[in-house]
């Protein structure tokens, strides 16, 4: 068997401990898998995850050039955490650099 259809397989395992309603203990029994066996594919399968994930998000400067008319709609940033900012047209340049810097 391949390592890709040992993770495939063990993914779809975690997935049927979840959706049968039983402990972790109770489904291993049931299923004949060593508890052992199954917390390592566990813990193997969630770093490989980590892995994947991005190590932390940042904010990225964006410069636009060429605006001949004076925006009027407030801008609104939203964090990947959910939280929103909202300015309006009156937000002093700098002010709101500064207030970003506050947020990475």
């Amino acid at each position: 068997m391949s390592s890709h259809q040992k993770i495939e397989r063990w993914r779809n395992i975690f997935q049927s401990q979840r959706e049968s309603g039983l402990t972790i203990i109770s489904f291993c029994k049931h299923q004949k898998l060593n508890i052992s066996t199954y917390y390592s594919w566990r813990k193997r399968l969630a770093e490989m995850t980590q892995e994947t994930k991005p190590k932390s998000q940042q904010l990225v400067p964006l410069f636009v050039s060429g605006i001949e008319k004076q925006q009027t709609s407030p801008l609104t940033i939203t964090t990947p955490r959910g939280y929103s900012l909202v300015f309006d047209e009156t937000m002093n340049i700098a002010k709101l650099h500064q207030i970003l810097g506050l947020i990475e």
